[in-house]
């Protein structure tokens, strides 16, 4: 057996480690990537090469580690920089910058153990090659490698010249952005491709305590993968200091995170593998003392404990932090922003961050935050703080991420002109939480459609889902209504439920995106140009001295393109959601109707040690952690914007009530004797049920119609009911013909 071992490292010494043999004997390298064995590298795959240094610099990155005074900081480019340039075959040049790596073994072990027992953690494990480097080729051709390593006034060049073949892929390459003052600019489109992007998604976030355990990775992967099989092409992960982020909890040494980072790289190689695209952003928290449930917070924070920060201004002022917040920024685009994969970099909530330098900021902190600012002058100081550090990832990085910041209420700046963080961002990304019955119809439509209106630029609505998690463990279809509708109002993919693990996979509810990927599977949004619009039965009804709408039954959301040939878009009898289930569904009238908020527990679905909690009838019941966040009862509700019904959900049938909802903005049929014009439309129910056949048009409710003078059209409302509350649908241009000639 030994011999075996023997024999496998001498292959692997001679096949995968280079040695530069003249100055520094004891420098190898050799290439980590599975493709290594060919030499060759697909067009956007990862290149890793892992390096080890010569004896002379290596010694001195151990005595770092030691706290030996000739120590050099493997962390710190003033110490050590380590340079990898890549020339492409027409000659152009990327520098990346290498990065120092540890390797872990993730241990899980829970079988036949007491939950107090249970093993779940990183053992360190050791390599010979502690530096690596990570390169994604654009180009097919030869591309060419040096390696150099500046150090004090030394450079010690290593390699040159270093050849790499890299051939065609399937990658379709970058997530990419227009700007052609057209709808196509609310689209994403491929790079490589140039088909366009639509976003099937949710977040498989972090979630408060949790950091990337062992379990909590699997579970993160187990999301993913649930995702991809639903046909999900896009997610959003926190780089959290509880988790990732390198510069937690110590600013310069991030070799405690190591094991933690490990984790993440299992999560990026799994979006790599099925072409999942993602958002990595920075949370509010890192100078926030609002959220107790998470352990990355200003009193907490690695800048203000090492620099015996007084206010947060400092943070984002003071030039050593600066320096070491780049640091930071290098060491993470190092790791990871070679992936085409990693679509955005991220800010979320800026306002949560710049509310910490007004003066007013009252938020239980126990540290004098010093805050002295107005609102706009706070923002000023937060704008210009991520202005910087963009241009540091655009300029000294060289990468192709875009950026998205996000507010947790947008204010008015953002819409006068001023100058916001929506200027600074790639693509607009919202948050909207909220369970009234007008939440999608008016709330997140409406605010799409004004930011896109002001900046032109796809909208990304990244955070979406009941403020009262309790429903989610009694039905899915606050979800399901929100998936749907949030499509087919111009927004660049599907909201992001930000509740994955508290309800959308603990319970199975992602599998409704299933049927919303085979539909828009083939529809080209972005060449159509296609433009949203809604549509309602809101007639008002006199009641007394007051006007209260009727409750509205039957809401529409459509997508139409530019030539109004085609039309995508979702009807459904608004009647069904959350609130009106209370006549049918046992749990949710027990969430509505209980006075005793104990009574129903239910929040995350994972412990702090990133295990599942366990179930029962009503409730998601933890096994040990966090009581906190559980109480909730889901009451009220019944006010004018609401449209609470309190006879519950009313069903429509196709063959007796006859109702009409109305798609406009079509060709106008005129109706003069001799010159009529009769525009004739074809539309198409689907399936919207998670398990059906979604892809097969309902033919009981096809229909063949004419415009209005006005370019309306106005199908029959099929059969909405318990079953099949909802369907989604397509309509096509038939022509203008006489009816005789239309009409079967």
């Amino acid at each position: 057996m030994r011999f075996v071992v023997f024999l496998l490292s001498l292959v692997f010494t001679i096949c995968f480690t280079r040695v530069v043999a003249q100055e520094y004997p004891d420098f190898g390298y050799y290439r980590v990537d599975k493709h290594g064995e060919t030499g060759q590298i697909e067009k956007y795959k990862r290149l890793e090469y892992g390096f080890k240094l010569p004896s002379v610099l290596s010694t001195r990155i151990d005595n770092f580690f030691i706290g030996a005074k000739s120590g050099i900081n493997p962390f710190d480019p003033e110490h050590i920089d380590f340079r990898v340039h890549f020339y492409a075959p027409n000659g152009e040049k990327t520098t990346c910058f290498g990065f120092y790596y540890k390797p872990f073994k993730p241990v899980l072990r829970t079988e036949g153990l007491e939950p107090s027992k249970y093993i779940n953690e990183y053992q360190s494990d050791t390599t010979s090659f502690p530096w690596r480097v990570r390169f994604a080729p654009n180009q097919v051709g030869i591309w060419k490698m040096d390696v150099e390593i500046i150090q004090g006034t030394k450079t010690y060049q290593l390699v040159k010249g270093e050849q790499i073949e890299c051939v065609s892929s399937n990658h379709k390459g970058y997530l990419s952005i227009s700007a052609s003052g057209s709808d196509q600019d609310r689209w994403m489109y491929y790079s490589e491709t140039k088909e366009p992007f639509f976003a099937v998604t949710n977040n498989i976030s972090s979630a408060g305590a949790c950091t990337y355990l062992p379990s909590q990775v699997n579970r993160h992967v187990q999301g993913l993968k649930e995702l991809i099989a639903a046909g999900g092409n896009f997610t959003r992960f926190e780089l959290a200091g509880q988790a990732a982020l390198p510069d937690w909890p110590i600013h310069d040494n991030y070799i405690g995170k190591m094991d933690e980072m490990m984790g993440f790289d299992r999560m990026l190689e799994q979006c790599e593998k099925d072409g999942v695209y993602f958002t990595l952003f920075r949370h509010h928290v890192e100078v926030s003392d609002l959220n107790e449930w998470d352990p990355i917070k200003w009193s907490t924070n690695s800048y203000r404990i090492a620099f015996d920060l007084k206010s947060v201004e400092e943070y984002f002022t003071n030039e050593e932090v600066l320096k070491w917040q780049r640091n930071n920024l290098r060491y993470l685009f190092a790791r990871w922003g070679y992936s085409p994969n990693m679509a955005f970099y991220s800010y979320s909530e800026v306002d949560r961050w710049y509310s910490k330098l007004m003066a007013d900021t009252e938020d239980g902190s126990d540290f004098n935050d010093g805050g002295t600012m107005s609102e706009d002058e706070a923002a000023s100081m937060l704008i210009k703080w991520i202005a910087d550090q963009q241009q540091f990832i655009d300029s000294a990085l060289n990468k192709h991420t875009l950026f998205v910041h996000s507010h947790a209420t947008p204010y008015d700046r953002e819409l006068k002109g001023k100058g916001g963080f929506f200027e600074l961002s790639d693509v607009v990304a919202l948050h909207n939480y909220g369970e009234t019955k007008d939440i999608n119809f008016k709330k997140r439509y409406d605010q799409i459609e004004k930011f896109w209106d002001k900046y032109r630029k796809p909208v990304m609505m990244e955070e979406i889902g009941p403020s009262k998690i309790a429903m989610y463990c009694c039905s899915g279809i606050e979800y399901h209504n929100s998936i749907w509708s949030t499509a087919m109002m111009g927004d660049f993919g599907t909201g992001m439920d930000w509740w994955w693990d508290g309800g959308i996979h603990d319970f199975g509810y992602y599998k409704d995106l299933k049927a919303l990927a085979q539909f828009f599977e083939g529809v080209d949004l972005r060449s159509g140009q296609f433009h949203p619009q809604k549509w309602e039965n809101n007639e008002l009804a006199v009641d007394g001295s007051e006007f209260a709408r009727k409750n509205r039954l039957i809401e529409n959301y459509a997508l139409v393109n530019e030539s109004k040939d085609q039309v995508v878009g979702w009807v459904h009898n608004a009647s069904y959601y959350w609130r009106n289930l209370g006549q049918t569904n046992e749990c949710m009238n027990h969430l509505i109707t209980s006075t005793t908020a104990e009574s129903k527990p239910c929040y995350f679905a994972i412990d702090e040690d990133g295990f599942p909690y366990d179930f029962n009838e009503y409730a998601c019941i933890p096994r040990v952690y966090n009581d906190v966040y559980h109480h909730e009862v889901l009451t009220g509700f019944e006010g004018f914007t609401d449209n609470y019904s309190k006879e519950g959900a009313q069903a429509i049938k196709y063959e007796t009530d006859n109702l009409n909802f109305e798609i406009s903005g079509l060709k106008k049929s005129t109706m003069k004797l001799l010159k009529s014009k009769r525009h004739w439309y074809k539309i198409e129910f689907y399936s919207t049920v998670a398990g059906e056949n979604t892809q097969v048009p309902v033919a009981t409710f096809t229909q063949i119609l004419m415009t209005s003078s006005s370019g309306k059209l106005s199908p029959i409302a099929p059969t909405m009911n318990a079953e099949h509350p909802d369907y989604s649908y397509k309509i096509v241009y038939l022509g203008y013909k006489k009816e005789s000639e239309i009409k079967p």
